[in-house]
């Protein structure tokens, strides 16, 4: 896992387990210790957010998941399509308040609450459902355009 240049001291993800330590240990009312992930692991070959909680909840979020679900995203009002590939190039950790994720689509702007990543992971097979109606509705394809045209070409 890749970790920003001032958190890179050691191994990431020790290190990032010891953030969530110090984050559980400090949680706030807006951050109560169950919402906290005890372990965070990113899954670069997967695609994958992984997230271990104390109540023995393991959530596997996809990165297309997370990307297409951003805060920013969906306050646009417009559904993302074409992410089915995209990938997380960089997590940080802000604070006793969440994660923000870089992805390789150059997305970076949305924070995702320990509450609303708990609740993505609680919800994703809702979410994604939902999701890929509302790409339907609008006539788009989770796949990249990019993609889809590579496959035409041969």
């Amino acid at each position: 896992m890749y970790l920003p240049t001032a958190a890179r001291r050691g191994n990431g993800n020790g290190l990032l387990r010891r953030v969530l330590n110090s984050t559980r240990t400090a949680s706030t009312t807006s951050s109560p210790k169950q919402l906290v992930p005890k372990e965070v692991k990113l899954l670069r070959k997967e695609r994958t957010l992984r997230l271990e909680y104390e109540d023995g909840k393991v959530h596997l979020l996809p990165a297309e998941f997370l990307r297409v679900h951003s805060q920013s995203a969906l306050g646009e009002g417009r559904v993302v399509s074409g992410r089915r590939l995209v990938n997380i190039m960089n997590v940080e950790v802000i604070g006793n308040y969440g994660l923000r994720f870089d992805f390789d689509d150059l997305h970076g702007s949305g924070i995702y609450t320990w509450e609303t990543l708990r609740t993505m992971g609680d919800s994703k097979f809702a979410m994604m459902r939902e999701y890929v109606r509302s790409l339907k509705k609008v006539n788009k394809k989770r796949d990249p355009l990019r993609a889809k045209m590579a496959g035409r070409s041969r």
